[in-house]
């Protein structure tokens, strides 16, 4: 698949076969980075074979070379993989997890964050189907946290009860 990286003043355009996007969508947190498995690769004049480029915010890594993103006008090529890899969740939802914790102890912070999976994936895939948000777009984990919560706090005992009766039905 074609790629390109156009720069455009403070920010850039990333471009991944029809699919056109911000290059400050990618970068919520300073370690973020982006890894494109490239058959070929072109960064200004310089050209690369096979090679992993590694994206940060600010700088892009090709095998043994880094290029400053602000002295590069253009990096082009043909990617066979592209790699996001991110934290699942953030520090705030980590101390928001540790109140919970301490509000409703340890069971309430595992259903939290089950109910919250459960219910922050409906509704992403919800939004997604409808046109609503985009595959690559942020989806805060937070608010489905609390929602975990609250149902832990008024339905949790009944809902272990019934998940026990459900399992072992003795």
């Amino acid at each position: 698949t074609p790629f390109a990286w156009t720069r455009h003043g403070d920010d850039a355009d990333f471009v991944v076969g029809e699919e056109r996007s911000l290059w400050s969508d990618y970068f919520a947190r300073e370690k973020d980075r982006l890894l494109l498995h490239c058959d070929e690769a072109k960064v200004d004049n310089r050209v690369f074979g096979m090679e992993v480029m590694e994206f940060h915010y600010n700088r892009v890594r090709v095998g043994a070379e880094e290029f400053a993103l602000d002295t590069v006008d253009q990096i082009t090529g043909v990617v066979r993989e592209l790699e996001i890899p991110r934290e699942a969740m953030g520090r705030g939802d980590l101390k928001f997890l540790a109140a919970i914790g301490a509000f409703l102890g340890w069971r309430g912070v595992l259903f939290s964050i089950f109910a919250g999976s459960v219910v922050g994936s409906v509704v992403g895939l919800i939004t997604l189907l409808v046109g609503k948000r985009v595959w690559s777009a942020k989806l805060p984990f937070g608010p489905y946290l609390a929602l975990g919560a609250l149902i832990w706090m008024f339905f949790g005992e009944k809902f272990v009860q019934w998940y026990s009766q459900l399992v072992n039905p003795i």
